[in-house]
């Protein structure tokens, strides 16, 4: 059985995300060689050559501009969506498992000095978890729409980090499989309520590909504060995200 907490998301960081922006941080192309050639007093010739080494990276174009300017995103998520639940009268011991799920995903980033700024998201996500308790399964999927609202900051040239709070608004009813063993008993569409509250945490990569365009890769964790069922079951979101993407400097 497959257990998700916190240590996905820090084993994703250190295993992706980071290793990411310490490789972008290090690309540089060849040198080049300039050759002059000067007269001496004698009238002979003689070629003197100076190395001129540019580095050329990522790091070309200017990113404090690029920080200082209204950035747009397009990106597509991927999620493994978990939920914390119990029984609200304790009378049945619930557990819960991750079921990969997807979404798309945009976002407007202004940035106001160096060292960060302010991100307004728009995720559409298809959540998917299992459920189970007292002999019964449920798979649940649920759509919806989360707006994460962070402050950015800047801890490198193309590494930031991003911490606020969500909202998570429910699209239509969640779709409910009720299983025993291997067998499916019934097949539900179930009401649920429509606003949820959480925190979000990120970190991210940012490459500028131009002057005005650029690609980036999110890792974001979103830690649910109220219950999300219209039931007995309470239940708060544990979702963790990967988003890449592209951004436009406006």
């Amino acid at each position: 059985m497959m257990k998700f907490n916190f240590k996905h998301f820090l084993f994703t960081i250190t295993t992706f995300v980071l290793p990411l922006g310490l490789f972008a941080d290090n690309v540089e192309s060849s040198n080049q060689t300039n050759s002059t050639t000067k007269t001496n007093g004698s009238g002979d010739n003689t070629t003197t050559s100076s190395t001129n080494t540019e580095q050329h990276n990522f790091y070309s174009y200017n990113h404090d501009d690029w920080k200082k300017n209204l950035t747009l995103s397009l990106a597509a998520d991927g999620i493994l969506s978990n939920a914390q639940v119990h029984s609200g009268d304790n009378t049945i011991s619930y557990s819960s498992e991750p079921r990969f799920g997807f979404g798309l995903m945009t976002a407007a980033e202004l940035g106001y000095a160096d060292f960060g700024g302010v991100q307004l998201g728009v995720h559409y996500l298809f959540r998917r978890f299992h459920l189970a308790g007292g002999g019964i399964g449920v798979d649940r999927t649920v759509n919806s729409v989360m707006l994460p609202l962070e402050a950015r900051f800047y801890l490198a040239k193309i590494i930031s980090l991003g911490v606020g709070g969500f909202g998570n608004f429910t699209v239509g009813k969640s779709h409910d499989s009720y299983t025993s063993g291997n067998s499916t008993i019934i097949t539900t569409n179930t009401s649920r309520k429509g606003t949820e509250w959480g925190l979000t945490g990120d970190i991210g990569v940012n490459i500028p590909l131009g002057d005005t365009l650029g690609i980036f890769g999110e890792a974001r964790y979103n830690y649910g504060l109220t219950n999300s069922a219209n039931s007995d079951l309470e239940e708060k979101i544990r979702d963790f995200l990967i988003t890449v993407g592209v951004k436009v400097k406006i």
